[in-house]
């Protein structure tokens, strides 16, 4: 056992260990938003289920929230589908926060 303390293997280990460590403290954590499919979303808000909707064009991506608490995002195709989505929002009367703006192209 004296012999393992002193080989090379063993500072490695602790090497390692200090890594996943480290990286598990200080990189930030990952979202607790679960990822949904863009027909499951678009049937939550058909059945009134959403309570705010977060349009991220940077990453073409919707984050949103629903009745139960339940936080989830969505990737999108294009910003064309993105105003769609928004059109059945606004004919459904979800609740869309300020960031919610068309692109303009």
């Amino acid at each position: 056992m004296n012999r393992f303390f002193r080989s090379a293997l063993f500072p490695l280990i602790v090497i390692v260990l200090l890594v996943y460590l480290a990286s598990q403290t200080l990189l930030p954590g990952r979202s607790q938003a679960k990822k949904y499919t863009t027909s499951a979303l678009i049937q939550q808000v058909k059945s009134g289920n959403v309570n705010d909707v977060v349009f991220n064009p940077n990453k073409q991506q919707i984050n949103f929230t629903l009745v139960d608490g339940t936080k989830g995002k969505v990737n999108y195709v294009s910003p064309q589908s993105a105003a769609q989505f928004q059109d059945l929002l606004d004919r459904r009367g979800g609740r869309c926060s300020r960031t919610c703006s068309r692109s303009s192209s």
